[in-house]
């Protein structure tokens, strides 16, 4: 994507000829919110991620060193865009380490941010950043309840196409000869929408977040070319879990083992531990066995 740029001073966007648009679609979210991420970062390193992510610090309620901190890290991301200004700021004359300076500075990169993307939006997507007039903080989570994942159709139609592996008009979710690599693909994508919807809070209990729903999926809908691989693949699982398993023993002996105790009696669980060891091991090996006499 070709742009020319001029850079300007502190708090000044990069003067860029328009080689991309917005127009709310829900399918090209992920791309936007991205290309605004690396905008951001480009220009504030870190701090640009959290100044479009809204999640800064409300620096008017920090006192003593945690100001301090977050001016430090304020003069950072300046330093990253324009280190002859930064080099002003950090004189203490400059004003820079006052309340007052942090709020007019944040203020203005907010302005700027919401400038840049209505430079780039078009349709909805346009009228929405126009017309919003709240928090500058929250316009992302705006715009995202306006476009982001799920913003379109209805939610549960979306988890039971994802549950049933998201097949194809009058086709099954794995037909024979399918592309594994673009249907993983596929419900990866759709996992990622679902992550998005939710915020980290709430995604611990929102089981369509989970790589292990994924992977049932594909488990209950995969056509039988893939059924034999699979296969050994669960059994080679479960045969690391039950190597793990007698590894912990084993090392759950030798602590009992450096235990000061009469050494004339076993320790206080060591002839429960042997005997289960013994056990799992015994399994082990017969798994082994089973194992190589099928192949």
């Amino acid at each position: 994507m070709a742009t020319s740029t001029s850079k300007g001073k502190d708090g000044e966007e990069d003067k860029e000829k328009v080689s991309w648009t917005y127009n709310g679609s829900e399918d090209e979210w992920d791309a936007f919110d991205r290309r605004i991420m690396r905008y951001m970062r480009k220009k504030y390193g870190l701090f640009g991620e959290h100044i479009w992510n809204g999640v800064l610090d409300d620096h008017t309620k920090l006192t003593g060193q945690e100001f301090t901190a977050y001016c430090e890290d304020v003069w950072d991301a300046v330093e990253l865009h324009d280190a002859t200004r930064a080099k002003e700021y950090y004189q203490v004359s400059s004003g820079f380490w006052a309340v007052k300076f942090q709020t007019r500075w944040r203020r203005r990169q907010y302005m700027l941010l919401k400038d840049y993307i209505e430079e780039h939006a078009r349709g909805n997507a346009e009228i929405a950043v126009v017309n919003y007039d709240s928090d500058p903080e929250k316009l992302k989570e705006h715009l995202y309840k306006q476009f982001g994942s799920g913003s379109g159709g209805d939610i549960h139609t979306k988890e039971a196409e994802y549950e049933a592996g998201l097949p194809g008009s009058g086709k099954c979710a794995f037909p024979i000869g399918v592309d594994m690599r673009e249907k993983l693909r596929q419900l990866e994508t759709r996992k990622k929408c679902f992550w998005n919807m939710y915020k980290p809070a709430k995604r611990e209990t929102y089981a369509f977040c989970w790589e292990s729903k994924l992977v049932r999926i594909v488990l209950d809908h995969v056509n039988s070319e893939y059924k034999g691989c699979i296969a050994r693949l669960l059994d080679k699982i479960q045969m690391q879990k039950q190597i793990r398993r007698v590894q912990e023993l084993s090392q759950a002996i030798a602590d009992n083992a450096n235990m000061e105790v009469d050494k004339d009696l076993p320790g206080p669980n060591e002839g429960a531990i042997r005997t289960k060891t013994l056990d799992e091991s015994t399994d082990l090996a017969d798994a082994h066995d089973r194992s190589f006499n099928d192949d």
